[in-house]
């Protein structure tokens, strides 16, 4: 089955493409490339590949935010066109609406369609994140709950990553797990907030201090507190670390992204990082923001001046 998903309730069409998966592959056996930045030599392999002693295999093809130009369809279009494998299932999930020159593709014509375009149930989604929050030892009252699925418009796989990373806050602290509004604030962001933090790291670790020293003052501006920042910038210095681990391993860049998992713009960035940055630097900076964090957890200095003097130290090391 060849199917097309696409719209602007996240949502629910993400629960939709799990299930898709969950019919026609598995959890071990499906493959994912983002057509943004596609292996076009391994997406061929993949389509015609033909087991006749292996389950249903499934193929996703993910649109992320870039330019539709920067795709290339119609070479896209001729890889599949020639698929004539039934254990292979073809799943495109695109974001947003489509525009009339990307709908005249083989692709979009001959895909059966199903689009997401009618708003979440508000009620039904924040009932789902309170419960996803209380599997992760964390309790959120109706407006924390809410504020989390109107500043990820629907994006259930950022809730998802923002419950998480909640939990390691909370939990890790041992601070009250009975959670407000206020309490979470400081701790979560919109997306285009958090692509912010890599642009934010990527000047620490180049070393642009006037940029560098602007940005956070943004961020501290918008209410960002400490445990925000420092556990956003640890977890992209771990990003970064992974991903030059895995250049050095000679994974290319099509493997990468799959592991890593993110959007174009963001992956495009981090390899930029990996490959200029020592694995001798990445652990400087990781002692720093740990150094830092043993001061906020015993010192009374205050939050503002305690994300300054860290970035102060990255900048001059």
């Amino acid at each position: 089955m060849n199917l097309l998903i696409y719209g602007d309730n996240l949502y629910d069409k993400s629960h939709f493409k799990d299930g898709f998966i969950n019919k026609y592959g598995n959890s071990s056996d499906y493959r994912f490339f983002y057509l943004d930045n596609i292996d076009l030599n391994q997406l061929s392999t993949e389509v015609v590949s033909y087991d006749m002693f292996r389950q249903n295999k499934c193929i996703i093809l993910k649109k992320i935010e870039s330019d539709e130009k920067n795709i290339n369809i119609a070479k896209i279009d001729s890889i599949i066109a020639d698929s004539v494998n039934p254990n292979n299932s073809i799943l495109i999930d695109w974001d947003g609406k489509l525009n009339k020159d990307i709908q005249k593709s083989f692709i979009f014509k001959n895909f059966e369609k199903k689009i997401f375009n009618n708003p979440a149930n508000k009620n039904e989604e924040i009932k789902w994140i309170q419960s996803l929050a209380i599997s992760y030892d964390l309790d959120l009252d109706y407006n924390a709950a809410k504020y989390l699925s109107d500043i990820n418009d629907w994006d259930s796989l950022s809730i998802f990553n923002e419950i998480k990373k909640l939990s390691v806050i909370f939990n890790e602290d041992h601070k009250s797990n009975n959670l407000g509004i206020n309490d979470i604030k400081h701790h979560i962001s919109s997306p285009r907030h958090r692509y912010k933090i890599f642009a934010l790291v990527d000047d620490l670790i180049m070393l642009r201090e006037e940029k560098a020293l602007f940005q956070l003052n943004e961020f501290v501006s918008s209410g960002s507190g400490f445990s925000y920042l420092i556990s956003m910038i640890a977890r992209q210095i771990r990003i970064i670390a992974s991903a030059k681990s895995r250049i050095e391993e000679g994974q290319n860049m099509t493997e990468i992204n799959k592991s890593l998992g993110l959007p174009s713009y963001v992956f495009n960035l981090t390899i930029q990082l990996a490959k200029q940055i020592s694995f001798a630097r990445i652990k400087n900076l990781s002692d720093i923001l740990l150094e830092h964090d043993m001061k906020f957890k015993t010192s009374t200095i205050s939050e503002e001046d305690l994300i300054y003097a860290m970035a102060s130290k990255i900048l001059n090391n």
